[in-house]
Order: C-alpha cells, then sequence, then structure tokens
C-alpha cells in the first residue's frame, strides 16, 4: 500500500528511520519541522506499508514559485536525501507510485538529492542533472594521532599554526551565539558570492535539532570576540558540518582549523565514525583545497529529476537567479541581504 501519513504526529515514520542502515539527519521528523517552518505545510511524506508496516519512504515537498517553479523535491535546503527500501524491489515500487501520484499535479517536476545503494536506473524515468557536488568525509573513528598523521602536510602545518594563536574554542549555548553565527556565515557567503538563508531557517535549526541533541555550535573566540564558527549535525554514526563562517580580519589566525579539529576531537571522543565537511561546487577551488588537508575520503553526489528531459536543464532556474543577485552581493551591506533572504525564504532551496 502506497500511503501519505504525517511525520509530525505518526512514530512509525521515525522508527523506520532510526532503523534503517542509509538513513541521514534529514530523514528524520525534525528535519520535516524545520522545512514546514520554511515552506508552510507543503510535506508530502510517502509510504509503501505492507500489513501496517512501513518498508519503505520518500520525503517530499512540494514548492511552487516565480524562481523555481512547480517542483516536487526531497528535500529542499538538504545537503543529500533520497528514497529509503528495504529491498530493491520495495525501492522500484516506491518511485514508480510516486511518479504515479505525482502526475495528479499536472507539470510538476521531481528531484531527488542523491541516491540510495540501490541507485537510479535509465528505466526508472530519471536523469542525472549536471549539478553534481564534491563530497569530503573525513574516517574519525581512528586515534586522533592516525587521523591527525592523515593530513596533508600543508593541512597539518596550518594546523600547528592555528594552534598556536590565543584562540579558544567554545561550545556555542544559546540563541546569541546562535545570532554571532549567523552574521558570520553571511559575511562568508557574501565573499564567495553564495545565497544565504534567512535567520528564521537557523532559528528553526537551532531550535529544532541542536536543543534536541541532533546538532552542536563551534565557536572561535580571539581576545573576547567570536572570529569564527561552524554549525554540525548529527545522527547516528555521523556528523555534517553544514554552515561555517568567519570574521574576514581574523583569517591570519588559521581560525576554521582549530574550529574543525576542535569538532573532530569533541565528536571522536563521543565515538562517531565520520566527520562530513558537506558538498563543495567542483569550481571552488579554495574550498576544495581547505576541505583536501584534511585526509579526506571524496565522493560525487549527483542530483536526479524527472522527466528525463529536464535534467540538462536543471540549474537553469538557479543560474537565472543567481547571476543578477551575485553581481551586486559583495556591495550590498548585511542588513540588505538579509532582509532579502528573508523576502525570499520561501521562494528558493
Amino acid at each position: 500500500m502506497f500511503k501519505l501519513i504525517d511525520p509530525l504526529t505518526d512514530s512509525r515514520w521515525d522508527e523506520f528511520i532510526n532503523n534503517h542502515p542509509e538513513s541521514l539527519i534529514f530523514h528524520h521528523s525534525s528535519w520535516a519541522k524545520v522545512l514546514t517552518e520554511r515552506y508552510g505545510d507543503k510535506c508530502k511524506y510517502y509510504t509503501l506499508q505492507e500489513n501496517g508496516q512501513i518498508i519503505g519512504v520518500m520525503p517530499f515537498f512540494h514548492l511552487t514559485s516565480p524562481l523555481i517553479g512547480n517542483l516536487v523535491i526531497c528535500l529542499p535546503s538538504t545537503d543529500t536525501c533520497f528514497p529509503l527500501a528495504n529491498t530493491e524491489n520495495d525501492y522500484r515500487q516506491l518511485l514508480k507510485e510516486t511518479i504515479n501520484e505525482l502526475s495528479k499535479n499536472g507539470n510538476a517536476s521531481i528531484q531527488i538529492n542523491g541516491c540510495s545503494k540501490f541507485g537510479m536506473t535509465d528505466d526508472m524515468g530519471f536523469g542525472r542533472g549536471y549539478n553534481s557536488r564534491l563530497v569530503q568525509v573525513v574516517d574519525i573513528n581512528r586515534d586522533l594521532d592516525a587521523i591527525r598523521a592523515g593530513m596533508t602536510r600543508n593541512g597539518r602545518y596550518n594546523l600547528r599554526a592555528a594552534q598556536k594563536q590565543p584562540i579558544t574554542i567554545k561550545l556555542g549555548q544559546d540563541e546569541k551565539d546562535l545570532k554571532l553565527l549567523y552574521k558570520m556565515t553571511v559575511d562568508t557567503l557574501q565573499r564567495t558570492s553564495a545565497f544565504p538563508p534567512a535567520y528564521s531557517f537557523f532559528r528553526s535549526i537551532f531550535f529544532h535539532l541542536i536543543t534536541k541533541g541532533y546538532g552542536s555550535m563551534f565557536l572561535a573566540e580571539y581576545q573576547g570576540k567570536i572570529i569564527a564558527g561552524i554549525l554540525c549535525l548529527y545522527y547516528k554514526d555521523t556528523v555534517l558540518c553544514k554552515y561555517s563562517g568567519q570574521n574576514e580580519k581574523y583569517l591570519e589566525y588559521r581560525p576554521n582549523y582549530s574550529l574543525h579539529w576542535k569538532a573532530i576531537e569533541h565528536f571522536h571522543n563521543k565515538s562517531f565514525k565520520y566527520y562530513d565537511f558537506g558538498g563543495t561546487d567542483s569550481d571552488d577551488q579554495g574550498l576544495l583545497f581547505f576541505k583536501r588537508n584534511w585526509g579526506i575520503k571524496e565522493t560525487s553526489r549527483s542530483f536526479y529529476y524527472y522527466p528525463q528531459e529536464i535534467a540538462c536543464k536543471s540549474v537553469q532556474v538557479a543560474k537565472h537567479f543567481n547571476s543578477p543577485y551575485k553581481a551586486a552581493l559583495k556591495s550590498m551591506p548585511r542588513p540588505a541581504i538579509e532582509l532579502l533572504s528573508t523576502c525570499l525564504n520561501r521562494h528558493y532551496y
């Protein structure tokens, strides 16, 4: 049976997610709460059921706006999220039933961020988009000395230099710390011409994930001033660095090296196995160089679209929106950027 359920009220959703080996924090109902606050009541969480038991799940949000068109996405504002099932037959059945159901929405297109171990073969009707990202993950299920030894020579040099600086790393505690981290994140994204999320999105993450034990903030302090920070989400054995920001005036102190090493040390001691730096665009050579210094395993994550003919157009909307924005972004004051992000919060992903 193919059936919609509400992950916020039906405990069977999280029960299935918690027991599935490929599930991520983004499959969890806590992330559904974050997205519902951002996009409104747009969630369509499909399940494949047998005798009342869930045997497969397909989480979606149905977004419509002039910026993104009519799109059903698994899931927006998410590094990766894909259908989950116990068998390949169930997985294929999920995709088939979802396509049949969503065909009732007229011209809606489907986007899936990544794929499970069962893959996405051509006969499923999905095409691979051109907007793949590189993913860097550090194995932290090793001795700390082995983790450090696995870094590149340049990485070890920068980490030693950072640790000689009078910088203190502390855990963020409250919304005051969150606001500091958000401002630095906006400034950092502005320098790379990337569009920032609205503060309300950060606030939802704080209250639905961080305060519930699914995330932490790490802040770097220099002479009483917070100069950098990272926001990590974690679930099962994996930690994901979701956002990071730093004050440009203090880049010479290499605070990001101190921050990430402290986070790796912290989560290693809590028996996590993997530290995921998050996806990176292949043309962002500076960020790729930084992440590759950590002795990472790098993979490519693709995005899939239905129908297939829209796959080749998968990034056109983003480029159309980003091009004029990026041209003006670096000269905009932060209050204007934050206001624009707030106004457009529900209209992009």
